[in-house]
């Protein structure tokens, strides 16, 4: 006969449980061992055969030689390391995000991050929709000096001055539809080069904004 059906705590085989609450009520709120009576530090219920749920000691339980008892209460050992564990974590995780909260305005510093990542990649659609719809671009039609030069563009990349005075001359001869050094090149080309000049440092101005952008993404995960 099983130890625990000698001791009335119903018929074997019995089973580790984790039991549900009225269970666990109806089982007693007592920390005594039912099988033995002695006072026991944690619970350990057990379900016998015909549905009595009853409450031991681990030393009992062990006692028993019953292996699907004492495995059944090593799996729920384990159980509560893992929850312990995952709850610690937890409690953890929340502790770093409300202290990112505070440093970073109301953000974690992933929510942050994105924040930024999504910034900086509307800017770049941003400019690169600009640059593309460029008359200064439009201008130089097409070639290798013109690929070149788009594709400089387009990675926000500033003209050497050599490249610079090329795109000039092509410029202004795009706007005035008149030779190099004519007198309609000549009276336009101020107007015109300060176009150019404009364009230029819109490259190097959005350069610098993208390369402060990514700047400080980078603080705010080495903060």
């Amino acid at each position: 006969m099983h130890t625990f059906e000698a001791s009335g705590l119903g018929k074997a085989p019995f089973k580790y449980i984790t039991p549900s609450k009225i269970e666990a009520a109806n089982a007693g709120q007592t920390f005594f061992c039912n099988h033995c009576g002695t006072i026991i530090q944690n619970r350990h219920f057990i379900k016998s055969d015909d549905g009595k749920v009853s409450i031991v000691g681990v030393d009992c339980l062990e006692k028993t030689g019953d292996e699907g008892l004492v495995a059944g209460e090593l799996r729920q050992r384990k159980e509560l390391r893992n929850k312990a564990r995952a709850e610690k974590q937890a409690k953890s995780w929340a502790e770093t995000q409300e202290k990112e909260r505070k440093i970073f305005n109301g953000l974690t510093r992933n929510e942050l991050c994105d924040q930024i990542e999504a910034e900086v990649k509307q800017f770049k659609i941003s400019i690169r929709t600009e640059i593309e719809e460029s008359e200064v671009l439009d201008s130089l039609n097409s070639g290798n000096f013109a690929d070149d030069m788009k594709e400089s563009a387009l990675k926000l990349q500033p003209y050497s001055p050599g490249q610079l005075s090329i795109i000039k001359k092509i410029y202004t001869k795009f706007v005035t539809g008149a030779r190099a050094n004519s007198k309609a090149y000549n009276e336009a080309k101020g107007a015109a080069f300060t176009v150019v000049d404009a364009f230029q440092e819109r490259l190097i101005s959005a350069s610098e904004h993208l390369e402060k952008m990514n700047a400080k993404r980078i603080e705010v995960l080495t903060a």
